[in-house]
């Protein structure tokens, strides 16, 4: 059973020669004997198993299957807190991902979202002014125009709502060039009611409205994707007019509804308008006006949530960076939490004809 010459062979050669030595040698009567041939098998019998974890023990730790504590401590996930990795997707957690394109940017921007995070979320969308069956993309047959944007914002929310309301929990809007931590905004969401009037983002605080970034993403309970489009155009605030974000953010304002604090439990922001470099370098002689009146925590050491769901301003190269160093990039003899992660493309949307409805021209 044990290899020979093994140190727990050898530690059992030893307890043999002591058992024989207990029962055969010691002086005195029988029941002296029998009392110490007892006391040695405990004391055995202690040591086998001793002997036999601690063995166990130390080939475990050589082979990298067991981490001492000190070091998984210092070597702790950056994107866990102390509490379980967020579950797989169920009730209350079906998120449907939109992100707003065009035409120019699909072989590059729009690409590197869908080959990393885009096949995360349970329904993937792709807005684009026309549409694109290879891709493929859902065309609103809205020119691409900067002053479209709120344009094509409403089309498609109102695409969503008609063909995808019941589908899915939450509905995050985001950039070709916004990079999502799909799992960490699970994470942020499984204590929240997809039921209740809330929307979550980046939040910006003007002098009269406060809305959240479009670029950094937002996502929307569906209750308020319902009674946001119900409402589109029938009240002054809610005529789509001016910057997508905060015309969104004027108009729930009218309806009562202001933008959620998006935090983790030590109250760092998880949302983010900026890119990753910009946020931790902080508040700088170029960091942009609008940024110092609508962001007042911005500060020369910006403190990043280890949660932390978007970052705006990712490119292609910067994009496919983050991800291969958050979901590849190993330490070596560190094993990672498991986190969810859904399998191969995203559910819903990749193939035409599945729920995409041709809206272009």
């Amino acid at each position: 059973m044990w290899r020979y010459g093994s140190p727990i062979h050898q530690n059992i050669a030893s307890i043999d020669n002591m058992m024989h030595y207990c029962g055969a040698t010691l002086p005195g009567n029988s029941r002296m004997k029998a009392s110490w041939a007892w006391y040695c098998g405990m004391v055995a019998g202690i040591v086998v198993v001793l002997t036999v974890v601690f063995t166990k023990l130390n080939i475990s730790r050589r082979k990298g299957d067991i981490v001492p504590r000190g070091v998984l401590n210092s070597l702790k996930h950056t994107l866990l807190t102390e509490e379980h990795a967020a579950p797989p997707p169920g009730k209350g957690q079906r998120i449907l991902c939109w992100i707003l394109t065009q035409p120019k940017n699909l072989k590059n921007r729009t690409l590197a979202v869908k080959e990393t995070w885009g096949g995360d979320c349970d329904i993937t969308l792709y807005f684009s002014s026309v549409t694109d069956k290879q891709f493929p993309t859902i065309g609103l047959g809205i020119p691409e125009k900067r002053r479209n944007l709120v344009k094509k914002v409403i089309a498609a929310l109102k695409y969503i709502d008609k063909f995808y309301s019941d589908e899915a929990d939450w509905f995050l809007k985001a950039d070709d060039d916004t990079f999502v931590v799909v799992e960490n905004l699970r994470h942020f969401l499984k204590t929240k009611d997809p039921d209740a009037p809330v929307y979550y983002g980046c939040k910006l605080e003007g002098k009269r409205l406060h809305y959240h970034s479009g670029g950094g993403g937002y996502v929307m309970s569906r209750n308020i994707l319902r009674k946001f489009v119900q409402n589109i155009n029938k009240s002054t605030d809610c005529r789509m007019q001016g910057a997508e974000d905060a015309a969104i953010g004027r108009c729930l304002n009218s309806l009562g509804i202001l933008p959620s604090y998006s935090v983790d439990q030590k109250g760092y922001f998880v949302f983010h308008w900026s890119s990753v470099h910009m946020f931790m370098l902080g508040l700088t002689k170029t960091t942009p006006n609008w940024v110092i009146k609508r962001q007042p925590f911005w500060s020369r050491h910006n403190v990043a949530s280890n949660v932390s769901v978007s970052f705006h301003f990712a490119l292609n190269g910067d994009m496919r960076a983050m991800h291969f160093l958050l979901n590849n990039l190993t330490v070596y003899g560190y094993r990672k939490p498991t986190v969810y992660r859904s399998a191969g493309v995203t559910k819903k949307g990749y193939e035409m004809g599945n729920g995409y409805r041709d809206l272009s021209p």
